[in-house]
């Protein structure tokens, strides 16, 4: 079983309940191997979780805290401090704080393919 099917498996509930928060991602540069982005995502928003099968993800918290959970657990990052998730790693980026989250997420690879895999109704 792959790690998608792991997650969708284990995280069942996780991948279903709710609609998420007004969250927006603004693109601010692309090239074919870069994808630069702000998320903004209010106070318990989210966004839907995803997997990009030939890029790798770093996201850095510009100010609030985010809730980043993988498969192997969550991770919980404060201003100034950044995750690595590596390609094909099934992941939801959250807002459990008190204030709204602005992150900035970057992607390294492949990136003039749409390489998003998306749990949720699949």
């Amino acid at each position: 079983m792959g790690t998608i099917a792991k997650f969708e498996k284990h995280h069942a509930e996780a991948v279903t309940i709710g609609e998420p928060a007004y969250a927006k991602r603004v693109e601010l540069m692309r090239n074919e191997r870069i994808l630069v982005s702000r998320l903004s995502i209010p106070v318990g928003g989210f966004l839907t979780p995803e997997c990009h099968l030939y890029t790798r993800k770093k996201i850095m918290v510009v100010e609030g805290c985010a809730a980043v959970n993988l498969p192997t657990g969550a991770i919980r990052l404060l201003e100034e401090e950044e995750v690595q998730i590596p390609a094909g790693t099934f992941h939801r980026v959250e807002n459990h704080g008190k204030i709204p989250l602005t992150a900035i997420e970057i992607r390294v690879g492949i990136t003039d393919v749409d390489d998003t895999y998306s749990g949720v109704g699949a």
